[in-house]
């Protein structure tokens, strides 16, 4: 009986170890459909990452089975979280970045003139 269950969970363990999945994809700009270079991608609970090349492309590798989070961020446009379930196969996923509307303070302008007056 423990032998049973010595190579039972010892195969468990080894498709364990073998199920690794990855993901790859293109992040672009939600309006104008232009690639984003730099835009960070990390799976949160895992804490591994990777950022968008110039061409706007990822790619991460060796990710385990299971169910993560994975947000997508770049200075100036709203961050994108999605749930992706890996069980042993590639995924794609592209995601279109919404530009961010960032609102300042209100700004006002005073001046003075000072005049002169010139006889000729």
């Amino acid at each position: 009986m423990k032998i049973k269950l010595l190579i039972f969970f010892s195969v468990f363990l080894l498709l364990k170890v073998n199920a690794q999945n990855s993901i790859t994809g293109r992040i672009t700009d939600a309006g104008t459909h232009e690639a984003l270079p730099g835009v960070n991608i990390i799976i949160n609970d895992l804490s591994i990452g990777t950022v968008s090349d110039n061409n706007g492309y990822y790619q991460i590798n060796n990710i385990p089975n299971g169910r993560f989070f994975i947000t997508f961020s770049f200075v100036g446009y709203e961050d994108q979280t999605k749930k992706v379930d890996f069980n042993g196969h590639k995924i794609a996923i592209d995601i279109k970045l919404k530009p961010m509307v960032i609102q300042g303070q209100e700004v006002v302008i005073t001046g003075s003139f000072t005049g002169t007056q010139h006889e000729n």
